[in-house]
């Protein structure tokens, strides 16, 4: 609502006193009822808000010092707020007079300045208009004045320097020069016209009163309320020709003309009257004499002009005095001869008088101006209607002369034409035989006949003789030459046309170029060159059709379906911004057509800016264009994308549903309508409602088989619903059209790898990535099976390849989980340098991940720096807030357990009980722990919460030896074995054994289990272990020749695991002292001491195994002593039995074996 109107309405001055606004609205609220008035309440409350916004709006800052333009717009501003020296070329003469509109430093300056204030001051007479562009060449310099200042403000201002404005300056008077709004009161005015034209009247006779509020009056007001009046009026007309006849809209359109006749007449109130539809009522009577009585009064002002005349004529017109309506248009006509109003009015008059020849020639010379008004086109069908059966009487007198007859029959065929009844006027006409005075006639008019009902064949001969007879008429000057002469747009118009359906473009294009060149008027012109655009458009010529379209508007920028044209164009050229820049041009020239919308959401759409694409749905329903179906679809598609969840989507579901009943319209624009079946498939897809998605989608594919999108979504739904099996049939299906999808070879790896087809799989992954070079899915399914290979195979051609394809997803774009992935890879890999590197730079996009210290802390860890790996296990429990983790605490619990500090590593655990109470591997770690603490009852509470674990006896019966229980040890022990499934029973002997080995020291009962375990095993990997144990008994036993026969076995089994080398098996870094230590033994069993003993060593060269918890690998240390001991060097074996205890105290074999090792030594002494 405008400023002066919100005081208006609430009846005080302007004022920013919050309470004086709050008393008046309370004031006149008593008087105001929502039930009774309801647009007049709603006016009051928005007058009420819209005051105190204005009282709260914060003041604008104080302005900066002005320069001598802003000065001069200062005093451009003081001309165009005073509405009677706006209108004045002296006073804008001498503000363009000024130095700085001539001086080539400044005149650029000025204008955009100038320019700028009127974007928002854009209301002047055409006469002020022309002399701005005389002075700054606005018209001339437009195209770059149109990189400066948006399209619709230009086209405006190039608009009216070319027209007239719509309301009349001089006619302005001023009510109160000090507080008038001629802007607001002119916009008001302009879209109260606009609705009252559009006969939306309901409040309009307020908001006519309000204009008062601007301090101005001008006489168009009076004007409208004459056209209130007036469409009240004609509601009582029982013979409504060619008008609307709407009852509930007539209804409206009474209340509101009683509305403001009860105003104009002074009347007490509307309620006492009568309301009928007879011209008897007092309701007709009070409307008849206001408008009758304001209609006297303006013709009778020396203001009247031409708009006012026109609508006192209708008034008159409306109450039957018809003969002083007459005089009034025949006045305006003698003014402007092509007045359109004017000539429409006169056209109803000559039909009311039954002068149908008359009526017809004026109604022909309105449709050459506008062949789209329905009204007239009405007014043409009732008046041929009686021009046929005039001419049909007359051609059944068989006494008229032959030349009347053959008049008679053409003027008879002519308007069955008119009248969309071609076929009756070909029969009329096939068997003519026209002469020299009715052969143009007749070739024109049967030409077109036969154009008209689809027989091109037959008639191009007739509509080319007509454009030949055309040409040979020469100008003499009379009216019906110069009109046949006129005529070769439409015969060449037309050509065009026929030789298009005829499929031969060449012809068509020239002849459309021909009518285009003989267009007498630019409206002409326009059309043909727009057919131009339309026919390159059907040829597929799209560039050209936009170059044609670029024409037409540089010759009319205001042409609304050139824009439209070259919007369709630039779709199908996937221009998508020329699209938008064309539907904001077209719908800033006609905003009630569906297409521009249309298109734009189409862009909008496949681009994936669903909200864009909203805006552009909303904006169409604000200008209340009707939807075609195919918007009604994208409109479908645009809210399934933007649904967040299930109550969204279920608001869909009707809009989709409703599309069902285009199926049997003929004339949808849905090219597709599986497309409806496919979107609702789509939905219940969303909905993870998979059954219906795929009944859906399995009609659309039964409705179009050939539509291979189908088949990829039903192929993605069945992969989400797990039949894999189905989705492979269905992407080999699509595949057809998508072979160059990386999705569609994607998920075919997805189905493979479900279906335990991995190396297929794996193709399909790499097939994926030729047709989407950056595909991270791909790049890490393919990542991650070659580090699962590679951690099985151990072949480090493997680990390349897995960090291969994490190079090329971070190079090519850097994220935070890429860079900690394939930081994962490198410390899996024992590559901590490399880890520690892509952490630190995953840092850099994520600084609050808690996983990335965590990661870094691991790497120290492994690097034996447990204290740096504290910080930063610390830094990720700060990070990781209200998250759940249990790895920074179990990391934390690994390191102080390296140090030795097992009360903190129990706490760390302890905390992690907390979030989980029945993990039953931190009840291991505790076990362990408490072990360690010599608190064996504690040890033993939480091994004996895992009774299901594999190593379940061995660690009770460890905790027994050291209780001192060796008998109880044993016995649990072999209760181990006999508890075990079939499967882990070679496992369960095998503990056994290492129990009589590393404990009891009873080497035979050892020997006997590993050889109980080996009958039992046949996994090559295990054979090889169980050899290389027994191998290395036998050396302790010094039996060298059993021995060497073990290792060599041991060997012989290796060669059939999957290890395609013993330098690969041995050089993978994450066991890598593990696997050292058994060929260490293999290779000193078969001879090769020296090389036994440099892999002993070369296992505290390297990293310790990844699980291991201690600060150094002890394994090499003990084993080193076993060796000693057996070659009998007793000294060398004491030495490292007791390193190994320094490095890891809690090793029971150590002590085991170091106790009965001194005992025998103290026995030789």
């Amino acid at each position: 609502m405008e400023h002066a109107i919100i005081f208006h309405v609430l009846g005080i001055p302007e004022t920013s006193d919050e309470a004086a606004i709050k008393s008046a609205y309370l004031n006149l609220l008593k008087t105001t009822n929502p039930e009774d008035d309801p647009e007049g309440f709603k006016r009051l409350r928005e007058a009420y808000e819209g005051a105190i916004a204005y009282v709260r709006q914060p003041r604008q800052e104080e302005q900066k010092e002005k320069t001598e333009i802003d000065l001069w717009i200062d005093r451009i501003d003081q001309v165009y707020l005073d509405v009677r020296r706006r209108r004045q070329i002296q006073a804008w003469q001498e503000l363009l007079s000024d130095p700085l509109c001539e001086d080539l430093d400044t005149s650029l300056q000025t204008r955009e300045a100038l320019m700028a204030y009127l974007m928002d001051h854009i209301y002047l007479p055409q006469t002020i208009w022309q002399l701005l562009d005389q002075t700054f060449q606005i018209r001339e310099d437009q195209e770059s004045l149109r990189q400066l200042f948006p399209e619709n403000f230009m086209n405006y201002v190039l608009y009216y320097i070319e027209n007239p404005e719509a309301i009349d300056f001089d006619l302005f008077q001023v009510l109160d020069a000090d507080s008038m709004a001629a802007d607001d009161y002119i916009r008001n005015y302009l879209s109260l016209r606009r609705q009252i034209s559009q006969r939306q009247l309901e409040g309009c006779s307020a908001k006519l009163d309000e204009l008062a509020a601007f301090r101005l009056y001008h006489p168009y007001e009076d004007a409208e309320r004459l056209r209130i009046l007036t469409d009240a009026l004609e509601t009582f007309r029982e013979n409504k020709l060619a008008q609307p006849d709407n009852p509930e809209e007539n209804a409206r359109i009474l209340a509101e003309g009683m509305i403001c006749a009860v105003k104009l007449a002074g009347a007490a109130s509307a309620d006492d009257l009568t309301y009928s539809t007879s011209r008897e009522s007092s309701s007709f009577r009070l409307l008849a004499d206001t408008a009758r009585t304001l209609a006297d009064r303006l013709t009778a002002s020396a203001d009247a002009d031409d708009y006012v005349l026109l609508y006192c004529a209708f008034a008159y017109w409306a109450l039957d005095e018809k003969e002083k309506a007459a005089g009034l248009w025949q006045q305006l006509l003698d003014r402007l001869p092509t007045h359109y109003m004017a000539k429409l009015g006169m056209v109803r008059y000559l039909i009311d008088k039954k002068e149908y020849y008359e009526a017809k020639e004026r109604m022909l010379q309105l449709l050459d101006m506008d062949g789209q008004d329905e009204e007239v086109l009405a007014l043409m069908s009732f008046t041929n209607d009686a021009l046929i059966q005039e001419y049909q009487a007359s051609l059944d007198n068989p006494d008229i002369d032959e030349t009347t007859r053959k008049n008679d029959t053409i003027e008879l065929g002519w308007c069955l034409f008119q009248n969309e009844r071609p076929e009756d006027a070909v029969a009329l006409l096939d068997q003519f035989s026209f002469d020299d005075e009715t052969e143009y006639s007749y070739e024109n008019l049967y030409g077109r006949l036969l154009y008209r009902i689809d027989r091109y064949t037959q008639a191009l001969p007739h509509l080319l003789r007509w454009l030949e007879l055309i040409r040979q008429t020469t100008d003499d000057g009379s009216e019906e030459n110069r009109k046949r002469i006129s005529r070769e747009f439409q015969a060449c118009h037309l050509l065009s046309g026929c030789y298009h359906e005829l499929k031969d473009q060449e012809k068509s294009l020239q002849y459309v170029e021909t009518a285009a060149s003989a267009a007498t008027n630019l409206r002409d012109k326009l059309a043909a060159m727009q057919y131009k655009a339309y026919l390159l458009f059907q040829y597929e010529e799209y560039e050209r059709c936009i170059d044609a379209c670029d024409q037409v508007i540089a010759e009319d920028g205001g042409y609304y379906p050139a824009y439209v044209q070259r919007q369709e164009a630039a779709y199908e050229l996937r221009k998508g911004q020329q699209v938008v820049d064309d539907y904001y041009n077209a719908i800033n020239i006609f905003a009630g057509h569906y297409k521009p919308y249309l298109l734009a959401a189409q862009v909008f759409f496949y681009h994936d800016q669903f909200q864009d694409a909203k805006g552009v749905l909303d904006r169409a329903r604000e200008n209340q264009v009707e939807f075609s179906p195919c918007l009604r679809l994208y409109e479908v598609k645009i809210l399934r994308n933007l649904a967040e969840n299930r109550q969204d989507r279920e608001k869909i579901f009707p809009l989709a549903s409703a599309l069902f009943s285009e199926r049997e319209n003929p004339d949808t624009d849905i090219e597709d309508l599986s497309e409806i079946e496919y979107e609702i498939g789509l939905l219940h897809w969303d909905n993870n409602d998979l059954e219906k998605a795929l009944a859906h989608l399995s009609t659309a594919i039964e409705q179009n088989p050939d539509r291979m999108q189908y088949r990829m979504i039903r192929g993605h739904i069945h992969l989400d619903h797990g039949k894999y099996k189905a989705a492979l049939a269905d992407y080999a299906v699509a595949r057809q059209q998508y072979e160059d999808s990386a999705v569609l070879h994607y998920n075919t790896g997805l189905c493979q790898e479900a279906l335990g087809m991995k190396v297929l799989a794996m193709e399909c992954y790499e097939e994926a990535l030729k047709h989407k070079e950056i595909h991270r899915e791909a790049c890490e399914k393919l990542a991650d099976y070659y580090k699962e290979r590679y951690q099985d195979e151990n072949n480090p051609e493997d680990f390349q390849k897995a960090v291969a394809y994490m190079d090329r997803q971070i190079n090519a774009r850097p994220t935070c989980h890429d860079l900690v992935h394939r930081g994962l890879f490198y410390m899996h890999n024992m590559d901590i340098d490399e880890a520690i590197r892509d952490f630190e730079e995953a840092l850099k996009y994520g600084p609050d991940e808690w996983v990335i210290y965590n990661n870094i802390g691991c790497c120290y860890e492994r690097l034996g720096d447990f204290r740096k790996a504290i910080s930063y296990f610390e830094q990720a429990l700060e990070h990781l807030g209200d998250k759940k983790s249990q790895l920074p605490y179990s990391n934390l619990a690994d390191c102080y357990e390296a140090l030795g500090d097992y009360q903190k590593s129990i706490e760390c655990y302890q905390e992690n009980l907390k979030n989980e109470p029945e993990d039953k591997t931190i009840f291991k770690e505790l076990g362990f722990l408490y072990r360690y603490l010599g608190d064996y009852k504690q040890a033993i509470k939480y091994f004996e919460k895992d009774p299901d674990n594999n190593s379940y006896y061995a660690r009770i019966g460890d905790v027994q030896y050291l209780q001192g229980h060796t008998a109880r040890a044993l016995l649990t022990y072999k209760k181990g074995v006999q508890a075990a499934k079939k499967e882990q029973k070679s496992d369960r002997y095998s503990d056994l054994a290492s129990y009589y080995k590393d404990q009891l020291m009873d080497f035979k009962k050892a020997e006997a289990c590993y050889l109980k375990a080996l009958a039992i095993e046949t996994d090559p990997d295990e054979l090889h272990e169980l050899e290389w144990e027994l191998a290395s008994l036998c050396f302790r036993m010094r039996r060298f020749k059993d021995a060497k026969l073990h290792a060599q076995k041991s060997l012989e089994h290796f060669s059939r695991t999957k290890w395609a080398s013993e330098e690969i098996y041995l050089n993978y870094r994450p066991y890598r002292p593990a696997r050292l230590m058994r060929h260490a033994w293999i290779y000193i069993c078969l001879g090769e001491t020296e090389k036994g003993l440099s892999y002993f060593r070369q296992m505290n060269e390297c990293l310790r195994c990844r699980q291991c918890r201690h600060q150094v690998c002890f394994e090499g240390y003990l084993y080193l002593a076993m060796y000693y001991e057996a070659i009998e060097d007793y000294g060398q074996a004491v030495a490292y039995y007791e390193k190994t205890l320094e490095v890891n105290p809690h090793s029971i074999t150590a002590r085991a074996t170091l106790t009965h090792l001194q005992k025998q030594l103290a026995k030789k002494k």
